[in-house]
């Protein structure tokens, strides 16, 4: 959907990343958000529709985007957990895509406290065409089914889906403390002051 006009990409709060037909877009703050136009797409269908990542519950807030070619971008945005004026916990979000997704995370706590918190990130996928995509066509039938394998997800398209993509793998290093199927992984996470922590998660289709 690259070229799309802005009520239909979310405008200037939109962020795109190509790598030859594959191509992303997604918010400022590095998320797909589900009803909008946004994802991951390879082969002209949608094989990531929701990835949402938040810390202790809470959305990342967008604070920079600077990009690494036409294919990567580092996403800054910060945290505030519990009742705090500043936001400690900043949040890095090196991506890039190509024969899928590869995120590099990493959450540093610049505050005075340490910080015990839970990373979550949640995915989803529909494998619409891309086309249907952009006409606003919405299925209304789950296309697929999540499973846990390796310590990540699998998401497989079901028969009747149409999709040239038939399976979703998504792996992580270090390994969730859990990965569940209803479609999201997460870590607990010690953070003393000035600690940071980081993760590599990778999504390809097989």
């Amino acid at each position: 959907l690259p070229g799309s006009d802005e009520s239909e990409s979310g405008g200037s709060d939109t962020v795109t990343l190509v790598d030859g037909s594959t191509f992303m877009l997604c918010g400022r703050g590095g998320d797909v958000r589900p009803g909008r136009v946004d994802g991951l797409f390879m082969l002209d269908t949608r094989v990531l529709s929701s990835w949402v990542l938040t810390v202790d519950g809470q959305p990342v807030e967008a604070l920079a985007v600077v990009p690494d070619g036409p294919f990567g971008a580092d996403f800054v945005g910060r945290v505030n957990c519990g009742d705090h004026v500043d936001a400690p916990l900043v949040v890095i979000q090196h991506r890039y895509v190509g024969r899928g997704l590869r995120d590099e995370v990493e959450i540093r706590n610049h505050g005075l406290e340490r910080r015990d918190v839970e990373v979550r990130l949640s995915v989803d996928a529909d494998f619409q065409n891309v086309f249907d995509v952009k006409a606003g066509y919405d299925g209304g039938v789950r296309q697929h089914t999540f499973s846990t394998s390796d310590g990540g997800i699998d998401i497989v398209a079901a028969s009747d889906a149409r999709s040239p993509v038939e399976r979703l793998v998504l792996r992580t290093f270090p390994e969730p403390d859990l990965a569940h199927d209803e479609g999201f992984v997460s870590w607990h996470v010690d953070l003393p002051p000035g600690a940071h922590w980081t993760a590599c998660i990778e999504l390809y289709v097989t």
